[in-house]
């Protein structure tokens, strides 16, 4: 798996995963992308020594560093229930 692929799905698993068992197949990948798109950076650059400990502790890092993170991702992750 391509470096960039695998902390794409590192990242947005704790995102996918929350509103999963609500969203028609479909909606799950457009979230996925949206997701991957919205926020890859952000897992890369604030994440980075968490990635490979598992979605929770990546989520956990988003919501420890919230104030850090870009304004489009904090959105997303707000919309999907992850933040408040």
């Amino acid at each position: 798996m391509p470096t960039s692929r695998l902390f794409a799905a590192a990242s947005l698993i704790p995102f996918v995963a929350a509103v999963a068992l609500a969203t028609p197949g479909h909606a799950q990948e457009d979230l996925r992308a949206k997701g991957d798109r919205l926020c890859n950076a952000d897992a890369r650059h604030l994440c980075r020594e968490v990635l490979k400990q598992g979605e929770m502790v990546v989520l956990q890092c988003f919501q420890a560093k919230r104030a850090k993170l870009s304004p489009p991702c904090r959105k997303f992750l707000i919309d999907v229930g992850q933040l408040n």
